[in-house]
């Protein structure tokens, strides 16, 4: 195509448009070209696409009704041009005279010319508002050229992730990021372009300072002028991430303990059934005397005693080991590859390390273990399981006096923390329990049922409030009320621990008389257990014999006279007798005049 010189300027002064900011100074700019170069007599300018079309300007017309009247008609001096094929908008040319073909051809010209300035003012317009919009967003947001991955623009928060300004982003491309997402840009370019809702991948990227972070992105395919764009908004899920782990944490891991919990130890269970670790071996563990800690010391102190022990054990095993809290008091240890010898090796170092830890501690722990092996692939691992929890059921019960002595120990502290006795109660009472005892010709498993009841029959006073059992002053009807309640509290205390079982009985009749008018039951003469009454007697001599609050304590010739006062009342008035000679001669043997059984 060629031109000759006047068709040469107009083109020159065509293509000579200012870009201006505003679409009112372009509708003048166009108005003063169109005239000066073609003439023109009427023209107009409509924006926007066939159903949200606006008239930007006109010239020529008397008014807007006009325009839109007129644009439609035919006619040979007449011109019309289809911005961006209507999309943009059109541009409406008349002029007196017919159109030749060199008119059209400079009218064609004019109006691309037109198309191409309206365009750059409507992405700039687009781009204001789309970066007035990113920049109340607090994501990362990058208006991305989907050609070729070029930066067209991007928010502060983008530019503060990359560590530069906008000027220095619009010379990068999105392979200048460090990040996994960019790396495969090409396949999510394609995939986002057969998304109609868009996409969202997750990754990683690296911040200017080196810092990889894990990022969520989504991206859509949006027009931005004449080119097609990519919105990203990226979002830093750190702490999306960090919740996600730690859900996943928690939801194969105890909370109390850190441990594995159950529904990991089932599943880790049934993948080592179909694996090749064998042989496997299985310890189950049970902890002893944690509800009388929760019923006596309080469920803080019994989660301590859990967290001690679960730091113990998992001391002991290898990372490849499971080591889980399957129930409240109730551990299990998998070991893959182990022996039944290196398993019972293991339940041995448990238990020393357990008797080293107990040396240090005021409260015992006290484990009852059982373990069992699979062989060969193919053995059941839930029948190895269930074989190691019936040993473990059978080392309690071959153990009987450990747990025993842990749970006396666990009430003596109890009541140590309560201040409920007066040093050295428990043990003197002992002693003058026991000499009765062999007085009477009592069994040893009745001595070792006495000497039990005498360190813990008062346990039920932890469930009477302190400022009752401290009370310097005497107490109201209501005050005792409070305090006669203590056998029937100590008799359920004892009746949640096996171990106490037996005594829990005589517990409860530790305050009965012998004529009926005792409490909390009534029971009176032989009605009352001899161990109970027998307690009864010491008890009563040793709290007179000593220094209370609000009196000071008897001689040993006014206790013995107040028993012998109070017997065929409140005690068995043949006990008395046995105690009060057992009394006198052991104060003959000590040749003193104060308390003989300290």
């Amino acid at each position: 195509m060629s031109f000759d010189t006047s068709e040469l300027l107009i083109l020159y002064d065509i293509f000579s448009f200012s870009f201006p900011a505003r679409e009112k100074d372009l509708v003048r700019e166009i108005i003063e070209k169109s005239t000066r170069l073609f003439g023109v007599r009427r023209l107009a300018l409509i924006t926007g696409d066939r159903e949200h079309r606006k008239c930007l300007g006109y010239w020529g017309f008397q008014r807007e009704y006009d325009v839109w009247e007129e644009i439609e008609k035919e006619g040979d001096n007449r011109f019309l041009y289809y911005l961006r094929n209507g999309k943009l908008g059109l541009l409406y040319l008349e002029q007196a005279d017919p159109l030749s073909s060199r008119d059209r051809r400079l009218y064609t010209i004019f109006a691309r010319r037109v198309e191409e300035v309206l365009n750059e003012l409507k992405r700039t317009e687009e781009l204001k508002r789309f970066r007035a919009l990113m920049e109340q967003i607090n994501d990362a947001i990058f208006l991305i050229d989907a050609k070729n991955g070029k930066f067209f623009d991007a928010n502060q928060t983008a530019c503060k992730w990359l560590g530069c300004n906008r000027d220095k982003l619009a010379k990068m491309s999105v392979l200048d990021i460090q990040s996994d997402i960019t790396k495969s840009w090409e396949q999510i370019i394609r995939k986002v372009r057969g998304a109609k809702e868009g996409l969202t991948v997750e990754g990683w990227c690296r911040r200017k300072n080196g810092r990889k972070f894990p990022v969520s992105v989504s991206l859509r395919l949006i027009e931005f002028g004449e080119e097609e764009c990519i919105v990203a908004v990226a979002r830093d899920i750190t702490e999306q991430k960090q919740a996600e782990e730690q859900i996943k944490y928690l939801s194969f891991h105890d909370k109390l303990t850190n441990l594995y919990n159950r529904a990991y130890f089932e599943a880790e269970m049934h993948r080592l059934e179909k694996s090749r670790s064998f042989p496997v071996s299985i310890i189950v563990g049970d902890l002893d005397g944690l509800k009388i800690v929760n019923d006596t010391l309080g469920h803080y102190q019994g989660d301590e005693l859990l967290r001690r022990f679960a730091r113990i054990i998992r001391d002991q095993f290898r990372s490849s080991d499971v080591v889980a809290r399957i129930g409240g008091d109730e551990f299990a240890i998998i070991l893959p590859q182990t022996s039944r010898q290196t398993a019972e090796e293991i339940i041995s170092r448990i238990r020393r390390v357990i008797e080293e830890n107990n040396a240090h501690e005021q409260l015992p722990l006290s484990i009852s273990l059982g373990t069992a092996t699979a062989e060969n692939p193919g053995q059941s691992l839930w029948e190895t399981f269930k074989e190691a929890d019936n040993r473990m059921y059978r080392d309690k019960l071959a153990r009987r006096t450990d747990p025993l002595r842990a749970t006396v120990r666990i009430l003596k502290v109890a009541l140590a923390e309560k201040d409920y006795l007066a040093s050295g109660h428990a043990e003197r009472l002992k002693k003058m329990t026991r000499l009765m005892g062999e007085a009477l010709g009592l069994s040893s498993a009745e001595l070792s049922d006495l000497g039990l009841l005498a360190e813990i029959h008062d346990i039920g006073k932890l469930g009477v409030p302190d400022y009752i059992l401290r009370k310097p002053g005497a107490l109201s009807e209501k005050e005792k009320e409070e305090i006669k309640k203590h056998p029937e509290i100590g008799y359920r205390i004892a009746c949640s621990s096996p171990v106490l079982v037996p005594i829990a009985e005589l517990i409860r009749q530790h305050h009965e008389w012998w004529n009926g008018e005792g409490y909390p039951r009534g029971l009176r003469g032989e009605e009352i257990n001899l161990l109970s009454r027998i307690l009864a007697i010491a008890d009563a001599y040793d709290a007179m014999t000593s220094d209370r609050p609000y009196r000071k304590a008897l001689s040993k010739e006014e206790a013995l006279a107040e028993l012998r006062r109070c017997a065929g009342i409140q005690f068995d008035p043949t006990l008395v007798g046995v105690f009060e000679k057992i009394i006198l001669e052991q104060y003959e043997q000590a040749g003193v005049n104060n308390h003989c059984f300290n």
